[in-house]
């Protein structure tokens, strides 16, 4: 956003791409900030109660921002207050190039996100690292935020005024950079930015050499373990794949597909990386497909304009707009901003929303200082969330009296469950995992229901109990194979069928787990089955 309200000419004495390109690629720096989220429901809109219900939830959301320290551009801290709604959560997060590390007030224990894989391959985690380190490089990453900037076409409201500012209690002096942009303007605009760059040749042949010099390098190099390791095998690209040489004695085939795949294949990757050796025909050869792409992206632009105008229109109209102001100390550092983004479609049916209206405020010192992110100490344990985590385990690591565990539980609802249970004629069929009916009550497989309920589920095989607890509020339910006797929180309550036991399977009333755990079940006769539902 902060590059589209600007361009590259100079206003007055004010260096316009200069300021950009710095403010771009600041290194470090300390800062306070906020960011808003409204969303202008439509009242008369027909929506579903659940989704008028979330939409209620997010009509304002903002985040303040009390303290936020770049120490590089990967290695970040910000220490904050969460607003939804009725909800004041603050918060704190620290960013580094291995995680993301998240404290929420009521959290037990800090939430951490990996960003690196750490199963992967070490080869490849090298590669990527001297990559990020190349495209990090200051010169390199100026050159290219200076390139871009410099297509970019001047809106038609931009000016440059001096004024003074107070920025973390210090009174500065500033340039003020003020554009403004309507929905209208941004089609002619982007087309505008793509002319450009399509015309300055020069510029863009020059930045393609600096990125060839840092990074082919080691693409190359790359690519030559590639191509050394494909050579070593007999027919396969994957070491992983071995198995797949035994077509080589299938004598229907005559002849190995992998293998002529690869005497196909290999020598076009050879000659390909022959001719981007070759500095002067790789920068020409990939100037050449940019170009392509310009003109592709120009075609894509202009068909938008007219194929699809009435749906463009009806969304970027006048009606939408952005409007910002950027302040710039003397040495052309950004210490101040002010972003209003609406987006007001003009739609006959909306989806409950009539518009979106986004602020963005910042202040900024100690810019390319020395400043130290902060940590958030993990020492004393963590929840670290990946793809096998269950909405459980993270309402497990929260405080259920805490504004985050409300907000997640009563409202989000991340700990629902709901699913169904298909009964057909309700006879048991042998190991399996479907419900049958016994003396009129639906039984279920014990460890089926508990791990659909998010409960845990333990086995005693001396006293031959199961004991299935509910880690987010505790309650504990203790059965015995054979009795219609359940033990739930220490206190004996009869069920309708004893819990029986069939090819080693144990099964228990479906209607008693889920109802002594706050859930529900439904009959559907139509369609024989129960719908199992837990909030």
């Amino acid at each position: 956003m902060v590059i589209f309200v600007s361009g590259c000419k100079s206003i007055g004495d004010f260096d316009v791409n200069k300021a950009l390109t710095e403010a771009v690629i600041a290194k470090s720096m300390e800062g306070t900030g906020e960011f808003s989220l409204n969303l202008i429901r439509d009242e008369k809109a027909q929506v579903p109660a659940e989704e008028q219900a979330m939409l209620k939830l997010f009509e304002t959301t903002k985040f303040k921002f009390d303290s936020i320290k770049m120490e590089s551009s990967t290695r970040v801290s910000i220490k904050g207050l969460a607003s939804i709604r009725t909800y004041s959560i603050p918060f704190q997060a620290s960013v580094s190039e291995e995680q993301i590390v998240l404290q929420i007030d009521g959290g037990k224990k800090p939430i951490v996100f990996q960003l690196q894989d750490e199963a992967s391959n070490a080869s490849m985690k090298a590669f990527v690292t001297e990559l990020q380190s190349k495209l990090k490089d200051g010169k390199l990453s100026n050159s290219m935020m200076s390139y871009l900037i410099k297509q970019l076409p001047n809106p038609s409201k931009l000016n440059v005024d001096n004024v003074v500012e107070t920025i973390n209690g210090e009174k500065v002096s500033l340039h003020k950079l003020h554009g403004e942009i309507t929905g209208k303007e941004l089609l002619p605009l982007a087309k505008s930015f793509i002319k450009n760059m399509m015309k300055d040749d020069q510029a863009l042949k020059e930045l393609i050499g600096q990125l060839y010099d840092a990074l082919y390098p080691m693409i190359s190099a790359e690519w030559e373990k590639a191509l050394a390791a494909n050579s070593s095998k007999k027919g396969n690209f994957s070491k992983d794949a071995d198995h797949l040489d035994e077509m080589d004695d299938m004598p229907n085939l005559g002849i190995n597909p992998l293998n002529q795949f690869k005497s196909t294949v290999e020598p076009i990757m050879t000659g390909v990386k022959a001719v981007l050796d070759d500095r002067d025909s790789a920068i020409e050869v990939i100037h050449t497909e940019v170009k392509q792409i310009f003109v592709i992206l120009l075609v894509a632009l202009e068909t938008l304009g007219h194929d699809d105008k009435k749906p463009w229109e009806a969304t970027f109209n006048e009606s939408s707009y952005m409007n910002t102001d950027l302040y710039f100390d003397n040495s052309l550092k950004l210490r101040k901003s002010n972003t209003t983004v609406m987006i007001a479609p003009q739609l006959e049916v909306t989806q409950g929303v009539s518009a979106v209206k986004i602020t963005m405020s910042s202040e900024n010192w100690n810019v390319n200082g020395k400043v130290k992110a902060d940590v958030i100490a993990t020492d004393g344990g963590s929840l670290v969330l990946d793809k096998a985590s269950k909405p459980n385990d993270i309402l497990k690591n929260f405080d259920p009296k805490s504004a985050i565990y409300q907000l997640l539980k009563q409202d989000l609802k991340i700990g629902k469950v709901s699913f169904p249970l298909f009964l057909g004629n309700g006879e048991y069929f042998p190991k399996s995992q479907q419900p049958f009916i016994e003396n009129g009550v639906t039984m279920v497989p014990t460890r089926f229901i508990s791990e659909r309920l998010n409960a845990e589920l333990a086995w005693d095989s001396v006293t031959q109990n199961i004991t299935i607890t509910d880690p987010e509020t505790s309650r504990t339910i203790v059965l015995h194979i054979g009795s219609n006797v359940a033990i739930v929180d220490g206190k004996n309550m009869d069920m309708e069928q004893a819990v029986l036991t069939k090819d080693d399977q144990s099964f228990v009333p479906l209607t008693f787990i889920v109802t002594q755990f706050g859930g529900k079940t439904e009959w559907n006769n139509e369609m024989r089955m129960i719908q199992v539902t837990r909030d």
